[in-house]
C-alpha cells in the first residue's frame, strides 16, 4: 500500500479585501503518496500560487483540512510551520530572479587556454 505524504479535504481559501470576500480554492480534495510527482497547471488568477504556498507551509487554508505526514497542519505554532519548511518542504522557483542578471562584455572563461601555472 502507497504512504501517503500528503492528504487535502475540502480545502477552501478565501481573501477579504476591503468588502468583498474572494474564493480563491474550492473544496480541493488532493492526496499524494511518496514517490508521486505532481505539476499544477491553470490560466492566470486560478489558485496555483495559493495551493502551493498553502501545500508549502507559507499560508494556511481558511477552512478544510491539510494533513502533511500525518499531521493536521492548520493547527500546528508557528514555530513547528519553520521546522517543516526547513526540513520537509522544497520549492523550485521558476524565475523567482533571487540573483541579478548580469551581462559581461569580455570573455566568459577568462582562464580558457591558459596551463595550470598560468592560473
Amino acid at each position: 500500500m502507497p504512504e501517503k505524504i500528503l492528504a487535502m479535504q475540502s480545502l477552501v481559501k478565501t481573501y477579504i479585501m476591503g468588502e468583498e470576500e474572494q474564493v480563491v480554492l474550492k473544496g480541493i480534495d488532493l492526496e499524494i503518496n511518496r514517490g508521486d510527482f505532481l505539476s499544477v497547471l491553470g490560466p492566470s488568477g486560478s489558485g496555483k500560487s495559493t495551493l502551493m504556498n498553502i501545500i508549502g507551509c507559507l499560508d494556511v487554508p481558511t477552512s478544510g483540512s491539510y494533513y502533511l505526514s500525518g499531521e493536521l497542519i492548520r493547527d500546528l505554532p508557528e514555530v513547528d510551520l519553520s521546522h517543516i519548511r526547513n526540513r520537509e518542504i522544497g520549492f523550485i522557483f521558476q524565475q523567482f530572479q533571487l540573483l541579478p542578471r548580469k551581462r559581461t562584455a569580455g570573455p566568459q572563461c577568462p582562464y580558457s587556454g591558459t596551463g595550470g601555472a598560468g592560473r
